[in-house]
């Protein structure tokens, strides 16, 4: 912990999930939402963005407040009894453990634990495949097994198949973004012509029209996190606001934007790039929408110390 944290201290901060409308009766039931889940879930298909975030809030305000060492088999009893909406909130909890023991550092923080829950997830993501020929949540969690295990010809093809299913789905596009970028062995060029392709022709008021900001965003904070090349950052950003502008104006801040929690996700990525980018203006809109939502991973990407920079930027920006 910084200086800043030591000196303010840490508080619970709001997540994304936390301000999802369409989510607010899920929310409310997050203790114990057994009863409701199956008709929740099947109320869902279409808004598959939703019902990915509607999972994962199960497994997050759920399942993962269950003492560790029942988890598993209570799980295992849910997929049991009603398979259909289960197995697809077990698939997600596979995805959060293979991510935690993955930890965010350079070395695998639990090698075993890592390739036990990521081969879990690509045994539940191929038994969802079958399931609905048109939800693509399979097809995402399938891409991300390739990322992880660089399999780009699985990744490639869960691609092909995720965008026949659901050409809309932010959630399947964003994952191949990811897989194109620097981070992931790729490139800035080929991370931004991938999500200008897609957004070009996406309508109006989607994620999907507004995927450039994550292309943006990756670039300048991989200059300053990853390549610590902190005046290069500073010179690429204002370089495109423009576009950042323009791909806020076509997704998250059209009046016809439908709130799920990669809403966050990309007004936090529109917000940090804006304000390198020098763009007050910008910055202030996407910060009073998001209010006092924190995504640490972003922030800590542009800051060594997030959370009382955070703190200092809402003030400013918001009051």
């Amino acid at each position: 912990m910084g200086f800043l944290s030591k000196l303010f201290g840490k508080t619970e901060r709001p997540q994304p999930l936390d301000r999802v409308p369409a989510l607010a009766r899920l929310l409310a039931a997050a203790a114990d939402p057994r009863a409701m889940w199956p008709a929740f879930y099947a109320s869902l298909r279409g808004h598959w963005d939703l019902r990915i975030d509607a999972c994962r809030m199960v497994v997050t305000r759920y399942i993962a407040k269950q003492p560790k060492e029942q988890r598993d088999a209570l799980v295992a009893a849910l997929v049991m009894a009603d398979p259909a909406s289960w197995l697809p909130v077990r698939a997600e909890y596979h995805l959060d453990e293979m991510l935690t023991a993955r930890g965010s550092g350079k070395k695998i923080a639990n090698e075993k634990l890592y390739r036990q829950f990521l081969d879990l997830l690509g045994q539940d993501a191929t038994k969802n495949l079958d399931t609905d020929p048109e939800d693509p949540a399979p097809c995402v969690q399938l891409a991300t097994v390739a990322r992880f295990g660089d399999d780009d010809r699985l990744a490639a093809q869960m691609y092909a198949e995720g965008t026949r299913r659901a050409p809309l789905c932010f959630a399947v596009h964003r994952g191949e973004n990811f897989r194109l970028s620097a981070r992931w062995g790729g490139s800035h060029d080929a991370q931004l012509a991938h999500a200008r392709h897609v957004a070009a022709t996406a309508p109006n008021g989607t994620l999907v029209a507004g995927l450039p900001i994550t292309a943006l965003f990756f670039h300048v904070s991989h200059l300053q996190h990853f390549d610590k090349n902190q005046k290069a950052a500073l010179a690429f950003a204002p370089t495109v606001m423009g576009e950042l502008r323009e791909a806020c104006a076509r997704s998250v801040d059209d009046p016809q934007h439908q709130i799920s929690a990669s809403t966050f996700d990309q007004r936090t990525r529109a917000l940090l790039t804006a304000m390198w980018g020098l763009d007050q203006e910008l910055a202030r809109r996407e910060f009073a929408a998001i209010n006092d939502v924190y995504i640490a991973d972003m922030w800590q990407q542009m800051y060594e110390d997030p959370e009382p920079f955070f703190d200092m930027f809402r003030k400013q920006y918001v009051g």
